[in-house]
């Protein structure tokens, strides 16, 4: 199979050079044009066509976004499915469109699914950052838990994250209401002193139990 590096790169470098002007349409097209029919791209092509895509998510260019992506999702390992789905599911959430976001993850649950492995869904309880965005999402864990019940593939569970359980107000009675298949990782944090929760920073955390301000026995 001939490799076709060549374009993808420069489209990536068109990409990159277009999103700050009007001309960001002639990376786009360009993208079009080296993905275009190619259901074996090889791994090189693979890896900067994903990287001119994420380009152009990062930028806001959600739809067609999505459209390259799945262009690009039979050459795609499972790992990078997982991305592309997972990118696809966030944007969808990022503009409220709740159903595709649920139906991404879906996939991307059966991708992995396919090879014995689990997808966990972290909720997003910092009010700060939830406030800055145009759409408010799942925040709470008994939100998150009907979402994976209704995304049903038996592998989904929670990033149980003890930041985020104290930001959404949650207690040790929500985290006992689990079962233990339902946790697919867990985050340890405390966070800092003097600041009222509603006014944390979701990127100015501390180490676990080092202020106390997040009761991480409890969370343990």
């Amino acid at each position: 199979m001939p490799r076709v590096v060549r374009p993808i790169a420069s489209s990536l470098s068109l990409v990159r050079a277009s999103l700050a002007n009007p001309g960001v349409e002639q990376g786009i097209d360009a993208l079009r044009r080296a993905t275009s029919g190619k259901a074996g791209l090889a791994p090189e092509t693979l890896r900067r066509a994903l990287a001119a895509v994420h380009a152009l998510h990062d930028a806001g260019h959600y739809k067609v976004a999505e459209e390259l992506y799945q262009r690009l999702m039979p050459s795609a390992d499972p790992g990078q499915k997982r991305d592309i789905l997972m990118n696809v599911g966030q944007a969808a959430e990022s503009n409220g469109d709740y159903a595709r976001a649920a139906e991404a993850f879906l996939e991307a649950g059966k991708v992995l699914g396919d090879h014995g492995l689990r997808l966990g869904l972290e909720y997003v309880g910092t009010q700060s950052l939830r406030n800055s965005r145009r759409y408010p999402f799942l925040h709470t864990m008994a939100e998150t838990k009907e979402l994976i019940a209704e995304i049903g593939t038996g592998n989904v569970g929670f990033v149980l994250d003890s930041w985020h359980w104290w930001t959404a107000g949650e207690t040790a009675a929500d985290i006992l209401a689990l079962a233990k298949d339902d946790v697919v990782a867990v985050d340890l944090n405390d966070a800092p002193a003097g600041i009222p929760k509603e006014q944390q920073n979701d990127t100015s955390r501390e180490l676990p139990a080092a202020t106390g301000v997040i009761d991480v026995a409890s969370f343990l």
